[in-house]
C-alpha cells in the first residue's frame, strides 16, 4: 500500500482535475499517474470530466454538427490545413480536438468548403458575422441534389409551403426554381 493521502492533496486534485494534465499532478504531488487517477476515481472524479476541458470538440462531433462525413473533415485536416490540437491527458493517454476559434478562422478562407444548409445556425455557438453572408448566399444557391430533391417532391404533389420548410425556404423561392427548372426541361426538349 503506498504513502496515504493528505486532505491537502486531495484538495488539489479537486482543484484542478480538468484544468491541468494528469501528468503536472502526478509531478506536482510527487505521485505516479496511476495514483492520481485511481484517488481521482475514488473522489467521484472521470476522465470525460478531464476531456470536456478541452476548449473544442473532436473531429467525429464536428462532422456530425456540419451534417458531413468524418472523411470530409479528415480530408480538411490533411489537404487544407485545418488546425488539429491534442491535449495530453497523461503520459498515455492524449485527446485531438478542434478548438473552436481555430475552425472559424480556418473556415473564413475555406468558405468553398462549408454548404451552410447542412447544419443548423449556432450548432457550433456563436458564429462570426461573415457566417450571415456565407448563409445567404447557400440559401439563394439550389444544389444539383437540392434541384433532384425538388423535383421528386414536386412530381409527388408534395405542396408548396412543405417543400419551403424542407429547404428553409420561402414558398416564392421554391416557385421561382419550380419555373426554372420547367423552362431548362422545356428548352432542353426542344
Amino acid at each position: 500500500m503506498g504513502k496515504k493521502w493528505t486532505i491537502e492533496e486531495e484538495d488539489k486534485i479537486i482543484e484542478l482535475w480538468g484544468e491541468t494534465s494528469i501528468k503536472k499532478l502526478s509531478k506536482s504531488l510527487m505521485r505516479t499517474e496511476r495514483a492520481i487517477i485511481t484517488r481521482a476515481k475514488e473522489l467521484g472524479l472521470t476522465l470525460r470530466q478531464v476531456k470536456e476541458q478541452v476548449d473544442g470538440i473532436s473531429v467525429s462531433e464536428l462532422a456530425k454538427l456540419l451534417g458531413v462525413t468524418l472523411a470530409k473533415v479528415n480530408n480538411w485536416i490533411a489537404k487544407h490545413g485545418l488546425p488539429l490540437r491534442e491535449w495530453s491527458v497523461s503520459s498515455k493517454v492524449t485527446t485531438k480536438y478542434i478548438n473552436l476559434d481555430d475552425f472559424w478562422k480556418w473556415a473564413e478562407n475555406h468558405q468553398e468548403q462549408l454548404y451552410t444548409k447542412l447544419f443548423d445556425k449556432h450548432a457550433l455557438g456563436a458564429e462570426p458575422k461573415w457566417m450571415e453572408g456565407k448563409r445567404k448566399l447557400d440559401l439563394d444557391k439550389w444544389t444539383t441534389f437540392d434541384t433532384e430533391v425538388l423535383k421528386e417532391l414536386n412530381e409527388d404533389k408534395v405542396n408548396l409551403k412543405e417543400i419551403a420548410y424542407y429547404f428553409s425556404c420561402s414558398v416564392a423561392e421554391v416557385k421561382s426554381e419550380v419555373n426554372y427548372i420547367e423552362k431548362s426541361t422545356n428548352l432542353m426538349s426542344k
